[in-house]
């Protein structure tokens, strides 16, 4: 099983709470890196989006215990 899958499941689990938060998270940290790399002029042509979700969903478990 792959690790974003697990970590989707782990945030089902737990219920709606952190699955909103985690994903709104997710994009915001990924947006972020990539305003800041066009700033610097770093192009980038493609981000892998799992290690944002698993920090939006670390985050999001930590912030809502």
């Amino acid at each position: 099983m792959k690790w974003a899958a697990v970590v989707g499941l782990y945030l089902g689990w737990l219920g709606w709470s952190p699955v909103v938060p985690a994903t709104l998270i997710a994009f915001l940290a990924a947006a972020v890196v990539v305003l800041s790399a066009r700033i610097v002029g770093r192009r980038q042509s493609s981000l892998p989006m799992a290690p944002f979700m698993t920090f939006g969903a670390v985050v999001a478990v930590l912030g809502t215990r």
